[in-house]
């Protein structure tokens, strides 16, 4: 791991009685203004520390591996809470679900961990993926779960595609990508995983990095779509994207996709697994 990406060590000491739990929430973004709190109390972590309080008897914070945007969905967020409590770490996941006010988020399972990890602080990488269709292969049931795009799902488009999604593979500087300043912290971000692929009906675009901007995700799909758009062949299309890639900071030229078919898929914490993603970032590939 190079230098600027170590973390101080997280070890935290619990106190006597009280138990670490994590959870693996799946939501349906649609009904929620984001993952995190919010004026409005539609936040997915609104609904999950009222159903713990009522559960426990107590207000209970839960600290979540990251934030989602308002419609975007997740197949694996994961949390966890401290507590007191003699429940069961098997229990809980029912025992939470039966409190939750809204059906559209549901705890998958729960485990117990001990002062040595934290959901956010002990994360290593993140992965999303962002769902698409060729129009006419679109369905009403796929509403604001995948997007429709008007090309063909080809091996050759999709090579194309890629010839582009390569270009943000490594550490480099994102804040093109971003859709607001962020003055004061660091937009550079380490991408290990950038790539379309076919499956069935679907296109499917994944990327893993060790943590995303604000709109970072959503940004990449949207220009390299657009870019693929507007361009009449490959060897364009990738020149263009790269031109964009150099920029410092936005321009009219980077598209935000809607976030309804964007997915958090997962968080990484096994360190054996991160070194596989990373190693090509470490022999210096991609850096800028």
């Amino acid at each position: 791991m190079r230098s600027e990406w170590k973390r101080p060590e997280f070890k935290e000491v619990l106190q006597d009685g009280v138990r670490r739990i994590v959870l693996e929430l799946s939501y349906d973004g649609t009904e929620f203004s984001g993952y995190q709190a919010q004026d409005n109390n539609n936040g997915v972590e609104d609904y999950l520390e009222v159903a713990l309080l009522s559960l426990l008897g107590k207000e209970t914070k839960v600290f979540a591996s990251g934030r989602t945007d308002s419609g975007v969905h997740a197949i694996s967020q994961t949390c966890h809470f401290d507590t007191t409590s003699n429940i069961s770490v098997e229990r809980f996941p029912l025992a939470i679900n039966a409190h939750l006010s809204n059906p559209y988020v549901k705890v998958m399972s729960a485990r117990e961990a001990d002062g040595s990890f934290h959901s956010r602080f002990s994360a290593l990488a993140r992965e999303y993926h962002y769902y698409m269709k060729f129009n006419k292969n679109h369905t009403v049931f796929d509403n604001n779960r995948v997007l429709s795009i008007p090309f063909a799902i080809t091996k050759e488009n999709v090579a194309i595609l890629n010839g582009m999604a390569q270009l943000i593979k490594g550490e480099r500087d994102f804040n093109f990508l971003s859709l607001k300043e962020d003055y004061g912290k660091s937009t550079k971000r380490d991408i290990y995983i950038s790539e379309f692929y076919i499956r069935g009906d679907y296109l499917v675009y994944r990327i893993v990095g060790n943590a995303f901007l604000y709109h970072q995700v959503r940004s990449t799909v949207g220009t390299i779509l657009e870019t693929f758009r507007k361009s009449e062949n490959r060897e364009e299309a990738v020149e263009t994207f790269r031109k964009i890639t150099e920029n410092k900071s936005r321009t009219n030229k980077v598209f935000t996709a809607p976030p309804y078919a964007l997915y958090f898929y997962r968080t990484i914490y096994d360190e054996e697994e991160w070194k596989i993603l990373s190693s090509d970032i470490e022999n210096g590939c991609g850096k800028t």
